[in-house]
């Protein structure tokens, strides 16, 4: 298609965060989504302290094409959250974490799309040699332990919309 775009900005919102997003186009049905953004996680919604930025690079395969008005795509969702990047009173750890996710994306006239989707994937905390992950939170101390670092079940639920520029 002569008139497809090599690369496109978005901002979207949903009920995890705000992102800034550029998505390059490799062909009609692949593309890399690299974002950067501020997101809640599992780890925010039980400390109620940390709100970490994120650094999320996406290679997506779009089924019906990227032009399509409704698209379900397969993506490998990559993501870090820097614990020097975190709007927190609580002691963040680096995490990092890979999520195969499977989601449908509808264009909502020339600019805005829509994206709902589902994953689940791998998520690692790195050690730190801060204080446990929710310090003052109403969970017993033994339980924060359990969270201190290592490996957990990631899950990934896209719902956003967003305004391309």
């Amino acid at each position: 298609h002569a008139d497809a775009q090599k690369s496109s900005w978005s901002l979207q919102t949903g009920f995890m965060g705000l992102y800034l997003n550029n998505e390059i186009r490799f062909s009609e049905k692949l593309a890399l989504r690299n974002e950067t953004g501020i997101e809640m996680t599992s780890r925010t919604l039980l400390c109620i302290k940390d709100l970490p930025f994120v650094i999320t690079t996406e290679p997506r395969f779009y089924f019906s094409g990227l032009n399509a008005d409704k698209s379900w795509f397969l993506s490998l969702k990559t993501s870090y959250h820097p614990q020097y990047l975190v709007l927190s009173k609580g002691k963040y750890k680096n995490d990092i974490s890979i999520v195969p996710t499977i989601a449908v994306r509808y264009k909502l006239g020339k600019h805005f799309t829509y994206e709902w989707g589902v994953g689940i994937g791998y998520r690692y905390i790195f050690k730190s040699t801060n204080d446990p992950a929710c310090p003052n939170s109403s969970y017993s101390n033994e339980q924060e332990q359990s969270t201190h670092y290592g490996s957990v079940l990631a899950f990934n639920c896209v719902l956003r919309i967003g305004y391309t520029l």
